[in-house]
C-alpha cells in the first residue's frame, strides 16, 4: 500500500476522487501485506482501506501477500470463527493513521462517495471475503486429493452460506478420505460426521441423523461406548433431534451423555458443562425453564472457575441464561446479563463481531417484549446493520434478525414495512435454502401472521395450510412449530366464526401438547388460553343469536 502520511497540505475530496483514484488505476496493481495475518495491520489503517477501495473502484488487480512465517499460521489455523473474527474488526470509521489531518481528509472523501463508509466498509470486507475463498481454493487445486484441504475450504465456503459446495466439498473429502484410508477407518468416519453437520445446516436433517446415528454406532462399537467421539456423535444426535420436535428422545440422549461425561471426566469438567447447556437449551425449548435455569447457572460456575469470567464460553452460557430469564420474567436479571455479556464482548471482539451482535438483538428483543418500540428498533436496525456488514444480507442470522424487526413493526402497527421485511426474508430464504427448509417456511408462517392481522383471510389461509404441510414434512406433527402454526389458524378460524373446524384443531394440539411438553410449556399455555377465550366469544355469540 502506498503512504501519503508525510503530505502536510489539505487535500480536497476532488484530488482523491481524481489524481490518487487516476494514479491507482494507471499502476493497475495493488498488494497488502497482511501481518499478523489474523489482526491485520493494513485492515486498521484510513489508509489502506482507502486505497484497498479505490483499487477495486477502478477495477485494479488486488493481491495480498504474507511472509512465509504468516502464511503457514493463516492456513493451519484458518477457520470460520477466526475468519469471522478478522473481518469483524474492518470498520473504516474507526481506522488509524499516523497524522490526524490525513485520518480527517481521508473521512472527508469517503463521506463525499456515495453510500460513504457503510459502502467502504462493505467492498472491503467483500473484497477480504473474495481473496480468502480464492486462497483456499487454490490451496485445494493445489491438493485436490487431499482431504483437509477440501474440508478446509469447505468451511470457508460455510462462513459465506455457500452450504451447497461445503455439502458437495465435504463429500468429495469424504470419498477421498474412503479411498486413502478405508470405509471403516476412524477419519473416513469423522469426515463423514462432518457431511451430516452440513446436511444438518442445510434443513436436510432426517438425512444427517442417519449420518449422526451412524457414527454414532461405528465409533461406539470401535472405541467404545465413552470415547469422546463416540460421544461428541451422540451429543450431536441429541441435539439434531432437539430441533426435530422429538424432545423426549433429545432429553434422553442428552442426558446419556451427561452421565458419561460427569462418570469419565468428572461433574465439574469443562465438556461435562457444555453437554449440560445443551441440556438446558432443550429444557427451554421444552418450556421446563426452572430446569434450564438450575444447569445454565451450574454450567456457568464451572465455565467461570475453569475457564475464567470473561472467556467466550462463559459469555455464551451467560448469555443463554438471560434468556431464560426474561422467559421466566426476571427482565432485570435478563438486562443486567445481557449488558454485562454486551460489555465484555465489545472488549474482547469489537463492537461489530457476531457475538457481540448476537448479545445486542437479545437486548433488542427484551425492549420490545418491554414495549420500548423506540429503543428496541434502534438496536434491530443497528444489529441487521452489522450482520449484514460480517455475514451478509442473506445469512440465517441476518434474516432472522430481520425477522425479529419485522415483528416489531406488526406490534406498532407499521404493517407496510412488517410485510417488506416478511417477503425479503422469504425470498432471500427460499434462495439460500430451498423452498423445502424449515426456516423458510417459518419466514412463510410470519408472513401469514401479517395477512391474519390485515384480515387478508384468503392468503393467510392459503400460507396456513402450505406452512402446515411444509413443517408436517420437514419436522413432524409433533414440532412445536407445527402445532403452533395450527394454533394461530385455529384462531383465525374462530375469528371468522368457522368454530366447528376451529375447536377440534385447538382440542388436538393441546391434547398432543400435554403428552409432549407438559403443563410448564409456555406454547401449550397460550394454546389454551386462546381457546378458552375463542370458545368464551363462540358461546357468548351463540346465545346472542338465540336470544334474537
Amino acid at each position: 500500500m502506498c503512504s501519503f502520511h508525510m503530505l502536510g497540505v489539505i487535500i480536497s475530496f476532488e484530488w482523491w476522487s481524481t489524481t490518487f483514484s487516476e494514479a491507482i488505476r494507471d499502476f493497475g496493481h495493488t498488494v497488502m501485506v497482511l501481518s499478523p495475518w489474523n489482526d491485520p495491520i493494513p485492515l486498521k489503517r484510513a489508509w489502506c482501506l482507502y486505497e484497498l477501495y479505490q483499487s477495486v473502484q477502478t477495477k485494479s488487480t488486488f493481491e495480498v501477500a504474507m511472509s512465509r512465517k504468516e502464511e503457514v499460521k493463516c492456513w493451519t489455523n484458518l477457520n470460520e470463527d477466526t475468519f469471522r473474527n478478522m473481518l469483524s474488526r474492518i470498520d473504516v470509521s474507526n481506522a488509524e493513521a499516523f497524522m490526524e489531518t490525513d485520518r480527517q481528509r481521508i473521512f472527508a472523501a469517503v463521506e463525499q462517495e456515495e453510500g460513504g463508509f457503510n459502502t467502504l466498509n462493505a467492498t472491503v470486507l467483500s473484497t477480504m471475503k473474495d481473496w480468502v475463498y480464492k486462497m483456499v481454493n487454490q490451496k485445494s487445486t493445489e491438493s485436490s486429493d487431499n482431504p483437509s484441504t477440501k474440508t478446509r475450504l469447505a468451511v470457508i465456503c460455510q462462513s459465506q452460506d455457500q452450504f451447497d459446495k461445503a455439502e458437495q466439498l465435504l463429500e468429495e473429502a469424504h470419498a477421498l478420505g474412503v479411498a486413502k484410508w478405508g470405509a471403516n477407518s476412524l477419519d473416513a468416519a469423522s469426515l463423514r460426521l462432518s457431511v451430516g453437520r452440513v446436511k444438518e445446516k442445510r434443513g436436510k436433517w432426517q438425512e444427517a441423523l442417519d449420518i449422526y446415528s451412524d457414527c454414532w454406532r461405528f465409533f461406539a462399537k470401535t472405541l467404545g461406548d465413552e470415547h469422546s467421539k463416540t460421544v461428541f456423535a451422540m451429543g450431536l444426535y441429541g441435539s439434531l433431534l432437539r430441533l426435530r420436535g422429538k424432545h423426549a428422545d433429545a432429553e434422553r440422549v442428552i442426558v446419556q451423555t451427561i452421565s458419561i461425561k460427569e462418570r469419565r471426566l468428572g461433574v465439574n469438567h469443562i465438556s461435562t458443562a457444555q453437554s449440560k447447556q445443551s441440556l438446558a437449551v432443550a429444557y427451554t425449548v421444552m418450556g421446563k425453564l426452572k430446569e434450564a435455569d438450575a444447569l445454565h447457572r451450574e454450567s456457568i460456575t464451572t465455565f467461570k472457575l475453569k475457564m475464567g469470567n470473561e472467556h467466550s464460553t462463559t459469555l455464551t452460557a451467560m448469555n443463554n441464561l438471560g434468556s431464560v430469564c426474561r422467559q421466566l420474567g426476571n427482565l432485570d436479571e435478563a438486562e443486567e446479563l445481557y449488558k454485562e455479556v454486551l460489555v465484555q464482548r465489545e472488549i474482547r471482539l469489537g463492537p461489530h463481531s457476531r457475538d457481540t451482535l448476537d448479545t445486542k438483538q437479545c437486548l433488542a428483543n427484551l425492549s420490545n417484549g418491554r414495549s420500548n418500540f423506540e429503543q428496541a428498533e434502534v438496536l434491530y436496525r443497528e444489529c441487521i446493520e452489522g450482520y449484514t456488514k460480517v455475514l451478509g444480507e442473506n445469512h440465517h442470522t441476518t434474516l432472522m434478525c430481520i425477522g425479529n424487526c419485522a415483528v416489531l413493526y406488526r406490534k406498532m402497527g407499521k404493517l407496510q414495512q412488517a410485510e417488506e421485511l416478511y417477503n425479503k426474508c422469504y425470498i432471500a430464504r427460499k434462495q439460500v435454502l430451498g423452498e423445502d427448509h424449515p426456516d423458510t417456511f417459518d419466514a412463510l408462517s410470519m408472513l401469514a401472521n401479517l395477512y391474519n392481522v390485515q384480515k387478508k383471510n384468503e392468503e393467510a389461509e392459503k400460507l396456513y395450510l402450505q406452512v402446515m404441510s411444509g413443517y408436517k414434512t420437514c419436522l413432524s406433527e409433533d414440532h412445536p412449530k407445527f402445532l403452533s402454526c395450527c394454533n394461530n389458524y385455529a384462531s383465525m378460524l374462530a375469528s371468522l366464526g368457522r368454530w366447528d373446524e376451529a375447536e377440534p384443531l385447538y382440542e388436538t394440539i393441546i391434547e398432543r401438547g400435554e403428552v409432549l411438553f407438559g403443563a410448564q410449556h409456555q406454547g401449550l399455555q397460550l394454546w389454551k388460553k386462546n381457546y378458552r377465550l375463542d370458545k368464551a366469544r363462540h358461546e357468548k355469540e351463540t346465545k346472542e343469536m338465540e336470544a334474537d
